[in-house]
């Protein structure tokens, strides 16, 4: 019957990593968490620009705010694609310099690829984990 009672599963998305996963991870092998925290930064920047924008918006007068709203709204799309650009080009294998960030964002789900980019052990493509057999870290 259509009308009849289902019962429901809903799946929460854990969105921790341990700290054992980073100490352990291919990023911090290769030494390139460097790079994760500065998407972070550009993140971080771009919201701040998408809420000046909106505070600039709900006051009716602009002349008190040092940039117009367009120019923050751009300031923010810009660094937010910018953030995830940043991220999919600079994270590479050392060995066979795939874009390890891109390999990841494009085969796992929205909710699930930071984690696991943050938590890989070894690159996505050719298996290195990075270090001192994989020759040259960037």
């Amino acid at each position: 019957m259509p009308w009849a009672k289902r019962s429901v599963s809903v799946r929460y998305v854990k969105m921790s990593v341990s700290d054992r996963q980073v100490s352990n991870s291919f990023l911090t092998a290769t030494r390139q968490t460097w790079k994760v925290y500065a998407f972070f930064v550009l993140l971080l920047a771009s919201g701040v620009s998408f809420v000046l924008m909106v505070l600039a918006l709900s006051q009716g007068d602009a002349s008190t705010w040092p940039l117009d709203d367009v120019s923050l709204a751009v300031i923010a799309g810009i660094t937010g694609v910018g953030a995830v650009v940043w991220l999919t080009v600079s994270l590479r294998c050392p060995t066979c310099r795939a874009r390890v960030a891109a390999h990841v964002i494009t085969c796992e789900a929205l909710s699930e690829w930071l984690p696991k980019l943050i938590g890989l052990s070894q690159c996505p493509r050719c298996g290195s984990r990075g270090g001192e057999e994989s020759g040259r870290t960037t």
